[in-house]
This record gives C-alpha cells, sequence and structure tokens, in this order.
C-alpha cells in the first residue's frame, strides 16, 4: 500500500520512483508529516553518560563485528546506524526498567542472535527504528509486532507498537534509500501505532493479542 498523499503531492501516480531525490524528499514527508506528530504525544527517554558507558563499547565492538562477518557489504554509515540500534534498543529497555539486562553480547554470527529483540523477556516483539530525520527500516514479513523509535543519540522517542498487518500494509519501497538488504522495507505508518504500554505486563498482552501463528527467519525458529 503505497503512502498516496505523498505522491499526490509532489502531483505523479503511486509508481516505483528511481529518482534518489525523489526518494529522499519521500524520506522527509515522512518525517515531517508523520514522525514528528507522534514525537509530539509519545514517551522520551533520556540517555544518561551512565547509558552511554554501556552504549559506546556496544556499539563499536558490534560494527566491528558486522564488518567483519560481512565483508564490507552494506558498510556505509554501519557505525552510525549500529550507535542507533544500540540507543533504541538501550532506551526502549529503560523505559520499561530492563536496562540492566542489557544483552552487550558480540556473535561472530549474526544468525545467532535473530530473534526478537525481547523474546528473553518473554515477549514476542522486535525493536525497529532510525535516527532523528529519517524512516526506520522493517522485514517485510513479521509474525510479531515492533516497537518502533527514532533518536537523536541523547533522547529516544518511543513511537509506538506497529502490528504486524500494520507492518504489512503501511510500507512502500520507495522509503529505502540502498538495496542492500531486499528482506526489509521502509515504514510508513505512524498515524496507526499503538502507545507503548506504560507496563511490562501491558506490552506482553499487547504483543500477545497481536501476534501470528509461529513462523521462521533465516532459518531460526521464532518462539
Amino acid at each position: 500500500m503505497r503512502c498516496k498523499s505523498f505522491y499526490e503531492s509532489i502531483d505523479i501516480a503511486p509508481q516505483p520512483l528511481e529518482d534518489m531525490k525523489r526518494r529522499f524528499q519521500f524520506n522527509q514527508w515522512v518525517y515531517i508529516n508523520l514522525i514528528k506528530p507522534r514525537m509530539s504525544v509519545c514517551p522520551v527517554v533520556p540517555l544518561t553518560g551512565e547509558d552511554f558507558k554501556v552504549i559506546c563499547p556496544f556499539y563499536k565492538a558490534k560494527e566491528q563485528a558486522k564488518h567483519d562477518e560481512w565483508a564490507g557489504v552494506d558498510d556505509h554509515n554501519r557505525l552510525k546506524r549500529e550507535l542507533t540500534g544500540a540507543c533504541g534498543e538501550y532506551g526502549s529497555l529503560k523505559f520499561w526498567g530492563w536496562e540492566d539486562r542489557f544483552d552487550a553480547e558480540i556473535v561472530g554470527d549474526s544468525r545467532k542472535k535473530s530473534f526478537p529483540d525481547f523474546r528473553p523477556f518473554g515477549i514476542q516483539c522486535e525493536i525497529k527504528g532510525s535516527a532523528l530525520g529519517n524512516v526506520p527500516i522493517v522485514f517485510r514479513e513479521n509474525k510479531c509486532s515492533n516497537l518502533i523509535y527514532t533518536t537523536d543519540h541523547k533522547k529516544v522517542w518511543l513511537l509506538g507498537i506497529a502490528t504486524p498487518e500494520v507492518l504489512k500494509t503501511y510500507v512502500d519501497d520507495n522509503l529505502r534509500l540502498t538495496f542492500a538488504r531486499p528482506d526489509k522495507i521502509g515504514f510508513y505508518g505512524f498515524a496507526h501505532l499503538v502507545d507503548a504500554p506504560s507496563s511490562r505486563e501491558d506490552l506482553k498482552s499487547l504483543c500477545e493479542k497481536f501476534r501470528l501463528d509461529l513462523g521462521f527467519r533465516n532459518g531460526i525458529m521464532l518462539p
């Protein structure tokens, strides 16, 4: 389902946009019109100096591990992407009081950790987000909900929970600025997010409500 409002704003029919300039334009349109309104009403998690004593060693080590594993594939801005991911994951755990259980283990084979981010807490939910001003990239196929966030690497805005149906419906390839991961796609369904629950119990109940049947990702079964 393409974002008709954007295509109407540039006076063309919904279609593949091969022009990279227009892809950037699409990203900025989504950020200004869809992400920023959510930022004004969602929970915000500040990241302190103590938090970065955990975050910094982790994201730098992970960037090196990914560089070694993938031998230069999709290396563009990898260090920033790993910082964004580490801030989002740590900030999300901090919001629910789980920051002391942040998994800082670095593995040489990323497939060994290819499971929903909240699974260690008994919750079937991924964490997906972006640096401020960008659009999150999500998996094309999702069996569980995703917590969507954005971060300026000082704060984390928990924009809300995207159900599998929302993740399937409100995506567009034209929000992807690179093509290194064909199993991922740009997300724009911010107006359809469920507010992030304040309690762990409500988060678990919400994710269980929308969870689909068991499936596989990268050969690993989703529990």
